[in-house]
């Protein structure tokens, strides 16, 4: 499994954030391109934001045919950006 890191992502929204992520994960050859497109319309169905303090955590995905082998991206942005709960969607 391939591990891509980010540091420091200067994102002002969770699209944003995902779309550098996916940029990312692009870049190492492990999703298509059209992983970001998907990423973002999966995220606005079913929110991954989970609450933890002192700082949140999201784990944005897609479907498996925007994949091209296991890949797990971790990023820390420059500030927070707000998420939808999962489970709790009308809560950030």
């Amino acid at each position: 499994m391939e591990l891509v890191c980010l540091a420091a992502v200067a994102a002002q929204t969770s699209h944003e954030a995902i779309g550098a992520i996916a940029r990312a994960l692009v870049d190492a050859g492990c999703v298509k391109p059209s992983f970001e497109v998907a990423a973002i319309a999966r995220e606005r169905r079913s929110p991954t934001g989970l609450p933890f303090e002192p700082d949140a955590v999201a784990l944005p995905h897609a479907e498996p045919e925007h994949v091209e082998r296991a890949a797990v991206a971790i990023a820390t942005l420059l500030q927070p950006v707000a998420f939808r709960q999962m489970g709790s969607p009308n809560l950030s």
